[in-house]
Order: C-alpha cells, then sequence, then structure tokens
C-alpha cells in the first residue's frame, strides 16, 4: 500500500504503508513517517478524515483499523514544528494519472 504525504507546502512524499492491500502496522507507518520526515512516533496523531483516530491494539494491519489504498488520512503532530512550519500534515493517496515527484526528505 503506497501513500503520499502532503506537506502544508504541497508537495507530496511517496511513502510506503506496507505491502500489498492490507498494508503493515500503525506502528510501521509511523516508522516510515519518522524515518522520511523526522516527525517522531510519539508526536503523531493519526485519524481519517472522519476524524476517527487509528491506535494500535487489536487490529493487526492498517485494513484491520478500516484504512483502504487510496483512502486519505490527516496526521497532525503536537509539540515541534515539522516539514517545514507545518505542524498539520495530510496523508494522501493519489491516482495514478497524478502522480507525484517524490521530493527527497
Amino acid at each position: 500500500m503506497r501513500v503520499f504525504v502532503r506537506c502544508a507546502d504541497g508537495a507530496p512524499v511517496a511513502l510506503d504503508a506496507g505491502a500489498g492491500p492490507e498494508g503493515g502496522t500503525l506502528q510501521q507507518l509511523q516508522s516510515a513517517v519518522e524515518a522520511r520526515l523526522g516527525v517522531p512516533a510519539g508526536l503523531q496523531f493519526l485519524t481519517t478524515l472522519g476524524g476517527r483516530p487509528l491506535r494500535a491494539g487489536a487490529a493487526a494491519t492498517l485494513y484491520d483499523m478500516g484504512v483502504r489504498e487510496y483512502d486519505t488520512l490527516e496526521l497532525s503532530n503536537i509539540g515541534a514544528s515539522y516539514c517545514g512550519s507545518a505542524n498539520n500534515l495530510y496523508f494522501a493517496t493519489l491516482p495514478p494519472t497524478e502522480a507525484p515527484t517524490e521530493r527527497k526528505a
């Protein structure tokens, strides 16, 4: 499952959210965000656009948490600013016709 993180400057950053349509775990996704964007996992708060928080627990995969390929997730971080001056980042998968240019982290 490939997703794109859109920072406040609008430049999407490609992330691998795990293998296959089920994706990985929330912890794997948070590790990818930390590695690419420098947002520590402890400062990440992921929600669906409907506001439902994604929390690790009984659900084993992102799919089990209701996340599907091409879903859009919102990532807010608390504390210091990351990704430029932004406090809000957006996870968004883009249709193949709108594939972004990958930005170097």
